[in-house]
């Protein structure tokens, strides 16, 4: 008489290889990092969130306008008040958020006065691409925060 033999048992087993396999992928992708889309320092950014809406309205009720000009390297920021009138005096600084593998660094880059309500600099000839970044300019106890996306072009 001839044994019948039962795949289900063996069917089974490479059913639930399989699984373990699939589940020990998705562990091991999982640990190696997140994606460039997450902010990594959210947690952060969410604490100074009230602060930014606050530094927002003090802007407005300042009525102070910046016009942002990026021409070779030369990054210019015309800051001007309510009756147009330029804004002298402030302290300036440019956060650019260069996008590395697995995180984002911040450099900063000070902006000098070059004429009444005129700040400028210089980047570096190593950066190039799209890079968001941060303008800062202040005088007092009032500070003017807005968040751009400068596309910087290489020679050539």
């Amino acid at each position: 008489m001839k044994k019948k033999t039962n795949y289900w048992v063996g069917g089974l087993m490479l059913l639930g290889l399989f699984f373990i396999l699939i589940t020990g992928w998705s562990v091991f992708t999982a640990g190696r990092g997140v994606s460039s889309v997450v902010d990594p320092h959210y947690y952060d950014h969410g604490l100074k969130y009230n602060d930014t809406l606050i530094e927002r309205r003090a802007a407005g009720t300042m009525a102070w306008n910046a016009v942002l000009a990026l021409e070779s390297r030369q990054v210019t920021v015309r800051l001007t008040d309510g009756g147009t009138g330029p804004v002298t005096g402030c302290r300036g600084q440019i956060t650019l958020h260069m996008t590395t593998e697995d995180s984002r660094i911040p450099v900063s880059f000070e902006l000098h006065e070059s004429a009444p309500g005129v700040y400028s600099l210089v980047l570096p000839a190593n950066i190039e691409g799209t890079v968001p970044a941060e303008l800062k300019l202040g005088r007092d106890s009032m500070i003017f925060r807005r968040n751009i996306l400068l596309n910087i072009k290489s020679r050539g």
